[in-house]
């Protein structure tokens, strides 16, 4: 009976001491409900860790009072916090938000200022105002030279900067391949384009005049008056073009392809006139093949004439005379001023003529077959006279409309220039048929 009694007393003992356990833990946790929002403590802390003084528990209440605050709070929804936003109840105020309006005084970028604020103190506002930190720059300023836009029309330095042109040869006087608007000349450019040939430095307006088959001082005569091949017609293959009009003229197998047969009576090729009177000399190059030859007083068989400088006292002509090659060029005043050489020359032969003429000091030169051989100076007029009533003609003179000393035989490779040539470029077209 004792026995039963001690282990009913035990039992209860027990029962006492679980429920006592339960009631503390539930003391515990009542003592925790305020920090649950923090997520319950792991299993196995005490009723200490719901100490107020605790750290880490203080951290939590910190980092939930952030999360409370104004920072992530955007109250208009334009995408900006309180923090930042100027105005978080207008949703059109936040940082970088576009001010158009000069007349209205919100500030809508939160930057500070307005549209009316104008900080070079210009007159303009800073919203029209293109460059708001120069003074020399706003609307309907004076547009100047400085690479800058000063009107604020969107473009820069128009229609006061200059127009520069590349000299590519170096000769001061530019092209027109390349040019550049600038405030000042950049190297390498000029601001003239009046070269006509901007790869040649001996090629510029006022240069001195070669006879290099170029138009050396740019006033737009060529040294070549006229090149006629003669191969099926007298078609001009020169720059300007001076085609012939044929009148009894066949056309025959020559030195160089074909050439023109003249039948010693009615043929003549006519040429425009008022282009082919060289003033600064004179050169005619061209190939020749008698077919027969006059003597005596009228033994004149004219090639090339311009005017008629065989019997009256103007122009030029190249003619065979007596079978001797004859260079007249007369001043107006005097008729018969020739070069003749004494070549006594005869028929079916191939012979290439060139005669010159430099009107700078007076010397007249024949060559054939790239030979001199007959030359004067100091005879030839400082100043060539022509009659523009007379045509210049191959294969006859034309004299007051009645055409003489016709030419019986074949000419080819008819050339003129407006210089004279020198013995180098006599050789030059006599071996590759061109001077240059």
């Amino acid at each position: 009976m004792l026995k039963g009694l001690v282990r009913l007393r035990a039992q209860i003992y027990v029962v006492a001491g679980m429920v006592t356990a339960i009631f503390l833990l539930l003391v515990d946790l009542v003592a925790c409900m305020p920090e649950l929002k923090y997520g319950s403590p792991p299993c196995g802390y005490d009723s200490a860790d719901c100490d107020s003084a605790d750290t880490e528990v203080d951290s939590v209440r910190e980092s939930d009072s952030a999360l409370d605050s104004d920072e992530l709070i955007d109250a208009d929804g334009d995408g900006f916090g309180a923090s930042e936003d100027c105005d978080d109840d207008n949703a059109q105020v936040y940082p970088g938000a576009p001010e158009t309006d000069c007349t209205d005084p919100v500030d809508y970028n939160c930057d500070g200022s307005t549209g009316y604020a104008d900080a070079d103190a210009d007159g303009v506002p800073a919203c029209q105002d293109c460059d708001d930190n120069n003074s020399e720059i706003y609307p309907e300023a004076t547009e100047v030279c400085d690479e800058q836009d000063n009107d604020c029309d969107g473009a820069v330095d128009e229609g006061v900067a200059t127009t520069f042109y590349s000299d590519i040869d170096g000769d001061g006087h530019g092209g027109s391949q390349f040019e550049v608007e600038a405030c000042t000349q950049p190297i390498g450019f000029v601001a003239s384009a009046d070269d006509c040939d901007d790869d040649n430095a001996q090629v510029y307006p006022g240069a001195p005049e070669l006879c290099d088959g170029q138009d050396n001082d740019c006033d737009g005569a060529e040294d070549t008056l006229g090149v006629w091949p003669l191969t099926a017609s007298s078609v001009d293959t020169g720059p300007l073009g001076l085609n012939g009009t044929d009148t009894s003229v066949a056309y025959v197998a020559a030195h160089v392809g074909n050439g023109a047969f003249f039948n010693g009576s009615s043929s003549r090729v006519e040429l425009p006139y008022t282009e082919l009177q060289p003033t600064g000399g004179l050169t005619i190059s061209l190939w020749m093949w008698p077919e027969m030859l006059h003597t005596g007083s009228s033994g004149w068989d004219c090639l090339v004439t311009s005017g008629s400088a065989v019997d009256s006292s103007n122009g030029y002509a190249v003619c065979l005379h007596n079978k001797n090659l004859s260079f007249c060029t007369d001043d107006g005043t005097s008729a018969g001023n020739c070069l003749e050489d004494g070549g006594g020359y005869s028929s079916g032969d191939w012979h290439h003529v060139v005669v010159t003429w430099d009107v700078s000091s007076g010397t007249r030169t024949i060559y054939v077959d790239n030979v001199i051989t007959a030359t004067d100076t100091g005879v030839a007029p400082a100043t060539p006279v022509y009659d523009a009533s007379i045509a210049t003609t191959m294969g006859v003179d034309i004299n007051a409309g009645n055409q003489a000393a016709a030419f019986n035989g074949t000419l080819d490779e008819v050339k003129l220039l407006s210089c004279p040539v020198s013995a180098a470029q006599v050789s030059s077209d006599y071996t590759s048929n061109w001077f240059f």
